[in-house]
């Protein structure tokens, strides 16, 4: 019991701290920092109140895209009219009807297109701060051999993922904050302002924030002023990809998670979350959010849903229930158990054709936050055990 704990309180810490990191890009791009705690808030209300095992964070991709409009109202406006076409669409069940189109094979590529983008990603922020990569290189390679030299069915052996980010993570930032030394100061320990990084990139618009952590003054609230969207045609042009981008990562995000927690994922409560998570931090000038492959579903106790035998991952793409509402009350069925070293998919499902014959936790080594060259050498390591 106590290493479950462990092992879950280690999840929990690291995953948010690594999700600051997107929070920073997020502030550099002028989004406001305070709306976008009630995002968390509504997503975590959310996932409470469905059991779904995916969180809701600063998601990469988002902001990758979002980063291209400079001016800030018009990116609330794209945002807006994103999470307007998104709610139905969760709602009738629109989206699960999109992954049982697309079928399993073109659900995998998928997935499989989210560690090359997020290795090609690594490897751009590796260029830009290679001695921070390479610390986070060398610590997460490391940490990843180290537990698999475990039996399988191990505690390491099975929640190395959550190792592996803990140890890179925490050595980077270390390193970061005490014993780089600042370019501008000459002192040791780099510090970075996120505002002036912001008006330097060239966005415009209302960005400012006042640093007043005591929610219960008025000086605190006075940040919360209602953004007046901008519409126009590359408003609506940036919300379609804000919708593609949208249903592509709940699905594949989705997918993922789910698969790490030997769980499924309703996929129209994800879409329907993190939409509805959007809509307090985006009108006040904050930063949307989205679905992200999270460690924590390596972790005990995952989410609050109680697995049932009898599913397999394909029906992560599949809720509707059998009745042909759109909106059920949660995804009824789950994995049958495996060990730790095997697939979670029913071989008889036609899913499991297009997973590997081992743990799925080695696909989540692909986002660990470090160069992509580690997602793909602890890839090539699990493949060889």
């Amino acid at each position: 019991m106590f290493q479950d704990i462990s092992v879950f309180v280690i999840a929990v810490v690291f995953v948010a701290i690594n999700g600051l990191t997107m929070l920073a890009w997020a502030a550099a791009q002028g989004y406001k920092m305070k709306p976008t705690a009630f995002a968390f808030l509504v997503g975590a209300v959310g996932n409470l109140l469905t059991g779904s095992i995916t969180p809701i964070s600063g998601q990469s991709s988002i902001l990758t895209v979002s980063h291209f409009m400079k001016n800030v109202n018009e990116r609330i406006a794209a945002l807006l009219i994103a999470v307007i076409v998104m709610v139905p669409l969760g709602l009738t069940g629109a989206v699960t009807a999109i992954a049982d189109f697309a079928g399993p094979a073109v659900v995998s590529g998928m997935m499989a297109g989210v560690g090359l983008i997020v290795a090609g990603i690594s490897i751009d922020m590796f260029k830009q701060a290679k001695r921070t990569g390479a610390i986070s290189f060398i610590g997460a390679l490391a940490t990843h051999v180290i537990c698999l030299q475990f039996p399988p069915g191990s505690h390491l052996f099975t929640h190395r993922l959550v190792y592996v980010i803990a140890v890179s993570v925490t050595l980077a930032t270390i390193d970061f904050v005490f014993f780089q030394t600042d370019p501008e100061t000459g002192k040791r320990g780099r510090r970075v302002d996120i505002f002036k990084m912001a008006k330097a990139s060239g966005y415009e618009g209302d960005m400012e924030q006042n640093e007043n952590p005591k929610f219960w003054t008025k000086e605190y609230w006075a940040d919360f002023k209602i953004m007046k969207p901008k519409f126009g045609f590359y408003a609506i042009y940036f919300a379609l990809a804000f919708i593609s981008l949208n249903i592509g990562t709940n699905i594949a995000f989705g997918n993922i998670t789910a698969g790490m927690g030997g769980t499924t994922q309703n996929m129209n409560h994800l879409t329907v979350i993190n939409s509805l998570a959007d809509i307090p931090s985006v009108l006040f000038g904050g930063a949307p959010v989205g679905a992200i492959i999270s460690a924590t579903a390596a972790a005990p106790w995952p989410s609050t849903a109680t697995p049932t035998n009898g599913a397999t991952p394909s029906n992560a793409a599949s809720t509707r229930s059998k009745n042909g509402e759109g909106w059920p009350p949660a995804t009824t069925k789950h994995p049958t158990a495996t060990s730790p070293d095997s697939t979670y998919a029913d071989p008889s499902s036609g899913y499991a054709a297009c997973q590997p014959s081992h743990d799925p936790n080695y696909e989540q080594a692909l986002v660990v936050p470090l160069p992509g060259s580690i997602g793909v050498a602890c890839f090539l390591l699990d493949r060889q055990s």
